[in-house]
């Protein structure tokens, strides 16, 4: 991918793990704005309360999209 924001050592308990997204993972998109910095994500999920959507692409090129809920 040309863009995204790539996750790995993922923490157990931690939000990451509780949203199911694997090792290795690249967050291209979240809530529909395209995620070029890791600062990007950390801001979000740090921040951001109610639904929410994001796109990726696995190690193995799978792409997937998640809809979650943040409270």
């Amino acid at each position: 991918v040309d863009y995204g924001v790539k996750v790995f050592r993922i923490k157990e308990g931690g939000l990451v793990r509780e949203l199911g997204l694997p090792e290795n993972v690249v967050i291209m998109v979240i809530n529909r704005k395209s995620v070029k910095d890791p600062r990007d994500v950390i801001d979000f999920f740090t921040t951001y309360k109610g639904r929410g959507y994001l796109e990726a692409v696995t190690s193995g090129r799978e792409r997937f999209i998640k809809e979650f809920v943040l409270r």
